[in-house]
């Protein structure tokens, strides 16, 4: 099989970026190249990792899905990585994720397994409060499903005896996909923070008859989440899910009834601060 790959990160100049390339050198296999894509709006804020490895391209507009598919059509390798620019990867995460190619044929893309920097699975644990509204709308919590109201719940491998599992969804922050199966259109219609735009890609991916799978043995690590609501957008992530539920013809109820919730404990959280 050609090891060759190629790195596409979208980024718009974040200083964690510096610390994602130096992950990659860290790699038992190096890529070909590094396309990293950043609006030209940030290029005097934005200082270059200076590297031979590391291509930079600055582009007119701003979108982190628009963004990573104008890198994905300057690619030149058999393989290609879409990667994040605040994720550090294992030193053998994308040798693992390569080595998918020797034990599945046909459409398919695969990506890792994501981890904190404590070593704590991302997917260890799901919150009450989410325990609690799915058990009032009775939605069962599936590892590696997207639920009825548009959330994915990810895969914990801590107590799994597999190298692979076959999932519903990927996380968009790593994923592998070969050169022919590289999207050449932006799946994402709306301006702004791309909510849950992985888990539209993986719908469309999956109306394609692409499988899905996720490596063990390839790790990602991301900081934890820091929960701040007054950074987030309710409308646009309604609108992203209801975007994403109608991809596969679902019924918007549940999801209606969710963010009535959900605006009612903003409101409430606000109300709380002033």
């Amino acid at each position: 099989m050609n090891n060759s790959y190629t790195i596409v990160i979208a980024s718009i100049g974040s200083n964690s970026l510096i610390d994602t390339i130096d992950s990659i050198y860290l790699s038992n296999i190096l890529p070909h190249e590094v396309i990293v894509v950043i609006p030209k709006m940030n290029q005097l804020k934005f200082k270059e990792y200076k590297s031979n490895l590391v291509k930079y391209v600055y582009v007119d507009f701003v979108g982190q899905v628009k963004q990573r598919i104008y890198g994905f059509s300057l690619a030149n390798s058999d393989y290609v990585i879409q990667l994040d620019d605040d994720i550090i990867v294992d030193k053998y995460c994308f040798d693992n994720l390569l080595q998918s190619y020797k034990y599945f044929n046909g459409k398919f893309i695969v990506g890792p397994s994501f981890y904190f920097k404590d070593g704590t699975s991302c997917y260890a644990n799901i919150s009450k409060l989410s325990r609690l509204l799915s058990l009032l709308l009775f939605i069962k919590i599936k590892p590696g499903t997207v639920s009825p109201i548009g959330y994915g719940y990810g895969v914990n491998f801590s107590n799994l005896d597999l190298n692979y599992i076959q999932s519903d969804w990927l996380a968009g922050g790593c994923l592998l996909l070969h050169r022919i199966d590289l999207p050449k259109e932006v799946h994402f219609p709306y301006s702004g923070k791309a909510y849950c735009e992985d888990l539209i890609f993986s719908a469309l991916m999956r109306r394609k008859n692409f499988k899905i799978y996720i490596a063990k043995n390839a790790i990602c690590f991301i900081d934890r989440p820091i929960l701040n609501n007054h950074n987030y957008d309710l409308n646009s992530d309604y609108k992203a899910r209801k975007y994403l539920l109608s991809i596969s013809n679902s019924s918007l109820l549940k999801l209606n009834i969710w963010y009535s919730i959900k605006r009612f404990i903003l409101f409430v959280d606000k109300y709380i601060h002033i």
